[in-house]
């Protein structure tokens, strides 16, 4: 069997594990994780030659079936952190606005020299 498609196969089996989890619960860790096995699956699949047995076709197969799945679970990921990003871009805008009021208080004070 060739080893590309071997190695392959068990890299997106990994992907599709790692990919299942909440994507809201996903660690920064696991992100580079995901990223790294991606980068090594991309060149194993450049690597793959045409199958030529029936036992590589079948893993083949496999292959692609999984990375339907893999690429649902990366997009529901990829979703999170999007929705994640924005979040914090609202909260920073609307901190930044509650800060300026409190700071201009300190320039307009009312000085009353009645006596």
């Amino acid at each position: 069997m060739q080893s590309a498609i071997l190695n392959c196969f068990e890299l997106t089996e990994q992907l599709v594990q790692l990919s299942r989890i909440q994507p809201s619960q996903v660690t920064d860790e696991q992100y580079n994780e995901i990223n790294e096995l991606l980068e090594e699956r991309q060149k194993l699949l450049g690597d793959l030659q045409k199958p030529l047995n029936e036992e590589e076709q079948q893993l083949v197969h496999r292959i692609l079936e999984d990375s339907d799945e893999l690429n649902r679970n990366l997009a529901s990921i990829k979703r999170s952190v999007q929705m994640n990003i924005q979040n914090l871009k609202k909260k920073k805008v609307s901190n930044q606005q509650y800060l300026g009021y409190n700071s201009i208080g300190a320039d307009s004070y009312f000085y009353d020299k009645k006596k």
